[in-house]
């Protein structure tokens, strides 16, 4: 997002009166001797009197200062011609060009002042939720976001990238930006936590069980979790890079592959031709045929949950309690529902489970830290609720807020 802060963010600059004082008493000829004080004036920086002949600067509020007391606090060096005054804290002055340092964003990629244009605006960009705010530029040369909490890369603490890797598991590296298709670029936050092995998956998967039974939804204890790359579920998707549905790529994250058994019996039944042909010695016609197919059940089957490898155990989480909801519609032979309905309430659950995570005594994730990185996993859990609330596309945004809205009303 492109914001702006205009020039009503820095006071006016003010002119800077300089006046000299002319002595009211006789001067001494005499060497080595000083003016002698003519006005009750004392300069606010050194604290003494204005004396005769020395030049000093009235500022709009009365205030006297002799011209080399007169200091910017930012430089330290003499103000002539114009000042800005801190309102927050009276008695700071400053050149207009030092004020505009003090107060201008930083940028936090290059870390450079973002200074107005010629219009007294200031231009740059920004991450809402983070509240990071980065020069226009960056959104155009390149700069990295964290795949997962959209995060820039600054060059004070650069991202970690994940390689993808076809087959096998992948790895993460520290330096480098990532060719196109080959990485994945992570933020040294949400690095600290990510699920890379099946073995994470299978516990992780455990608490997701827990937290459904909790609601009265039952999981079957043995579902098979695994934890695939970018190109592996792209591949199992034919190829396709998008989230079903027309949701965007981000919802690339996880896929859930059922299978239904059904089994038909099959009754055929032959009637014998009539006696009376026999008796008189001709053929009849053929012995009608009949053939019955019932069917006698349908099972649903999961054959695999897919979730992408390599994203911080929050996300992980998830995404893999939306794919698990995908599982528990399967398998407990709900009616066909729309997609938007379908995952809709798969996105309620994901949200639901972040919202879970929170709660006193839920063995979650945030068991044991310290305050500093409990409360930097706690702004992150929010983040992912408030991007699967805010998300704005049909089938994943609408239809979660959908399911939400019944939710409320109606519960489970």
């Amino acid at each position: 997002r492109v914001a702006s802060d205009t020039a009503a963010r820095r006071p006016a600059c003010l002119p800077v009166v300089v006046r000299r004082m002319w002595g009211a008493g006789p001067w001494s000829r005499g060497g080595g001797s000083q003016p002698q004080a003519s006005s009750s004036k004392t300069c606010r920086g050194c604290g003494h009197p204005i004396r005769g002949g020395q030049t000093y600067v009235t500022l709009k509020d009365a205030t006297v200062f002799h011209s080399e007391c007169f200091l910017c606090r930012g430089c330290a060096r003499p103000i002539q011609g114009s000042y800005s005054a801190d309102d927050r804290r009276p008695g700071d002055y400053y050149h207009p060009h030092c004020w505009q340092l003090k107060v201008s964003p930083t940028c936090c990629v290059c870390g450079e002042k973002m200074l107005p244009d010629s219009r007294g605006m200031i231009q740059y960009s920004t991450t809402p939720y983070w509240g990071q705010k980065f020069c226009t530029r960056h959104t155009r040369d390149g700069t990295r976001r964290c795949f997962a909490c959209n995060r820039v890369e600054s060059r004070g603490a650069p991202h970690v990238t994940l390689h993808e890797e076809s087959r096998g598991r992948g790895r993460v590296g520290t330096q480098g930006h990532a060719e196109s298709g080959s990485g994945r670029a992570l933020c040294q936050s949400c690095s600290l936590s990510v699920v890379m092995g099946t073995e994470e998956g299978a516990i992780i998967y455990r608490e997701v069980r827990a937290f459904f039974a909790r609601h009265g939804l039952a999981l079957p204890p043995d579902l098979p979790v695994m934890l695939v790359d970018w190109i592996a579920l792209n591949e199992a998707r034919g190829g396709a890079g998008a989230g079903g549905g027309g949701g965007p790529p981000t919802h690339t994250m996880g896929m859930t592959f059922t299978e239904q058994r059904t089994t038909v019996r099959h009754t055929t039944t032959v009637r014998e031709p009539p006696a009376m042909g026999a008796l008189f010695g001709f053929q009849g016609p053929p012995a009608p045929v009949q053939t019955r197919q019932e069917v006698v059940s349908r099972r649903n089957e999961v054959s695999a949950i897919m979730v992408l490898r390599g994203m911080p155990r929050l996300l992980f989480c998830s995404v893999l309690a939306h794919e698990c909801t995908h599982a528990f519609v399967k398998l407990s032979h709900f009616p066909d529902m729309t997609l938007q309905i379908e995952e809709g309430l798969c996105q309620l659950l994901a949200y639901l489970w972040l919202k879970d995570e929170a709660g006193p005594g839920s063995g979650n994730a945030m068991a044991g830290m310290v305050a500093e990185e409990a409360e930097e996993r706690d702004r992150e859990r929010v983040y992912y609720m408030n991007k699967i609330f805010e998300d704005e596309s049909v089938v994943y945004g609408e239809g979660f807020r959908m399911a939400f809205e019944a939710y409320r009303k109606y519960g489970f």
